[in-house]
């Protein structure tokens, strides 16, 4: 009994698939409406997936769907798609999962667009790439054309090699290259904008010319790889437009919840805020204040920057155990009277840790939030992972304290705070 390997297995698929899909302008529509759902995989992934499983929407190894941050265990019974590189078959099969093939309580995050955020990332693309754009659509056109101008010609050499025994090899250089960066283009923008929830009248009538599976491969890695490039960009505009509004929306709590609440009409008469404003007479003498019914000092960054006061470290003129100024040396000080640290000595340097100035000007325009670059891989999936981690220690300042709101005023970034060797540091 005859017995194919699994790699010839899947390169037989491949072949067989690879040129159907140009056959017609729609087949090759559908198929990139396909991949564009799944633009993280490879194109000989996506292609051996879409072959094998049209309807899938997110895919997933089976280590990445029991990650605890996805926490959704694959069905008893399934079966996963068995995907590999064309080019080297034998060494690189794995196998997919589809998220019907999977169950659990969580449903993984993708990223979608809303009025809001679609305006907000036509203005951050815009900024970034230097150009006009009345409309999202607009922006991919101009953010296409511009990568595939810089880069048509490696395309071009990668594809000589693929047309020397077929017919497009006879057509002149000029003629050659004008209808490959054609339907790159627009299939590099068909691409985007069905991810993006837009839609672009693009045409593809020479689609069928591509009909081996050599052509196809070298045109799906093409599109994919450039389609990838800018949809990542686009996730990442994303997630920092999701976090300043979300950040905008904590302060708004905040600021109203630190609304002072109006007068109240007491249930045997009068007027409670008038009581209260009687009872809570400002002593004009600070001075007759005993040391008993002094409130607790409140930390603020005037403090954080005495913390790195080379005086306070070596504990000269404070507090030695805790490196802050005490009471004491606070009252004796000349800026004590108005609340302001004034020194002879050198300012203290900043910490290091993120901050507002020399930001990345790709960081898009009026921006008041960046993203750490990150050297994390982003899972071969079509989803993100969740930014919570379980192992990671409770932040030791509640969201909404004093502190919290001096911090996101003043930096706007979502950094944590600690305190270690009772010294402010930002990690």
């Amino acid at each position: 009994m005859f017995i194919i390997r699994a790699d010839e297995k899947l390169k037989v698929i491949y072949e067989t698939i690879a040129p159907t899909i140009t056959r017609t302008e729609e087949s090759w529509k559908a198929y990139l409406r396909f991949g564009s759902a799944v633009y993280k995989h490879p194109f000989d992934n996506a292609l051996l997936v879409y072959a094998q499983n049209p309807k899938a929407t997110m895919l997933a190894t089976f280590a990445t769907w029991k990650n605890p941050k996805v926490d959704r265990s694959v069905n008893r019974g399934e079966k996963g798609i068995m995907v590999c590189e064309y080019a080297n078959s034998k060494n690189t099969i794995k196998y997919l999962f589809d998220i019907s093939q999977t169950n659990g309580e969580k449903i993984p995050d993708v990223w979608r667009l809303d009025d809001e955020l679609r305006q907000g990332l036509i203005n951050r693309l815009a900024y970034s790439h230097d150009i006009n754009a009345d409309s999202l659509t607009d922006c991919i056109e101009q953010i296409t054309a511009n990568i595939i101008a810089d880069t048509a010609d490696e395309f071009l050499q990668d594809f000589e090699d693929d047309i020397k025994d077929h017919f497009l090899g006879a057509i002149p250089h000029d003629g050659l290259a004008l209808e490959l960066t054609e339907i790159i283009y627009n299939s590099c923008v068909y691409y985007i904008a069905n991810r993006c929830g837009e839609t672009a009248d693009v045409q593809m009538p020479t689609i069928p010319h591509f009909d081996t599976a050599a052509l196809v491969s070298r045109l799906g890695h093409a599109i994919t790889e450039i389609s990838k490039g800018i949809l990542l960009e686009i996730e990442r505009d994303v997630k920092i437009l999701e976090n300043e509004r979300r950040i905008e929306n904590e302060q708004g709590i905040i600021r109203e919840q630190g609304t002072p609440r109006p007068d109240r009409q007491l249930a045997g008469g009068g007027n409670a805020g008038i009581r209260e404003s009687a009872s809570r007479q400002v002593r004009q003498n600070g001075d007759e204040l005993s040391e008993r019914n002094q409130q607790p000092k409140v930390f603020t960054f005037e403090d954080a920057g005495r913390a790195y006061d080379p005086d306070v470290q070596s504990g000269r003129g404070s507090d030695r155990e805790s490196g802050l100024d005490t009471a004491e040396t606070v009252r004796g000080r000349p800026d004590a009277a108005d609340g302001r640290h004034i020194s002879t000595d050198t300012p203290p340097e900043q910490a290091q840790g993120y901050s507002g100035g020399n930001r990345n000007p790709r960081d898009g325009a009026d921006t008041e939030i960046t993203e750490p670059e990150t050297t994390e891989q982003e899972p071969q999936g079509s989803f993100l992972l969740s930014e919570n981690n379980d192992t990671a220690e409770a932040d030791p300042v509640p969201t909404g304290s004093l502190l919290w709101q001096q911090y996101v005023s003043v930096t706007q970034f979502c950094t944590v705070y600690r305190f270690p060797d009772e010294r402010l540091q930002i990690v």
